[in-house]
């Protein structure tokens, strides 16, 4: 539908156009609001399932969360910026399982394992992980990894893992070995996601 005649059945000058005319805009005009109505509520229902999904990963009793709620109640700038942040995690997770991994780290740092910023940086790597390689990362029992994938290699970009070097060998040169091994971070990742 052009501008014009939105404007034209808006506006309603029904004495420029014809009854036909007008019943053919309104036909369009329903057309291109059901549309827009089905487009709006697709993101607003992927975020539902994100947020019931990090809600699902929650593993707080009822007096942590009472606690926690006092803390944020208390403190009218930590509550809005602490929602904030919880938003634009959760939205930027590509899939569900992040947002319930989100939301397991989450309990994690309301209950003071860790620093708010860690928690925003552990977040950050897990949203950061392509999806098949989240699965890879999550269930590869090893510290160290003997292969060499491009999965591998974001791994080690994102931070989960890291490359070891050698030790000095025979007149000072340096052995590389780049062997990948789970990261402080990624082992840090790994014991939470385990203990919950």
């Amino acid at each position: 539908m052009s501008p014009e005649k939105l404007l034209d059945l808006i506006v309603l000058k029904a004495n420029v156009i014809s009854n036909n005319e007008y019943l053919k805009l309104i036909g369009e005009f329903k057309e291109v609001s059901t549309t827009l109505k089905m487009a709006l509520s697709i993101p607003d229902r992927l975020f539902k399932i994100k947020i019931e999904k990090f809600l699902k990963g929650l593993d707080l009793t009822t007096d942590e969360r009472l606690r926690y709620s006092n803390v944020l109640s208390g403190n009218p700038n930590k509550l809005s910026k602490t929602g904030l942040m919880l938003f634009e995690l959760i939205e930027k997770s590509d899939t569900e399982a992040k947002s319930e991994i989100i939301g397991r780290l989450f309990s994690d740092y309301v209950r003071k394992k860790y620093h708010q910023s860690i928690f925003i940086r552990y977040s950050q790597m897990i949203i950061a992980i392509y999806a098949d390689e989240l699965k890879y990362f999550l269930h590869t029992s090893e510290n160290n990894i003997e292969e060499t994938s491009d999965q591998v290699e974001h791994l080690l970009s994102v931070g989960v893992y890291t490359r070891v070097y050698g030790e000095i060998g025979f007149g000072g040169s340096i052995n590389p070995q780049k062997q990948p091994r789970l990261s402080a971070s990624g082992k840090a990742i790994r014991k939470i996601l385990s203990d919950s």
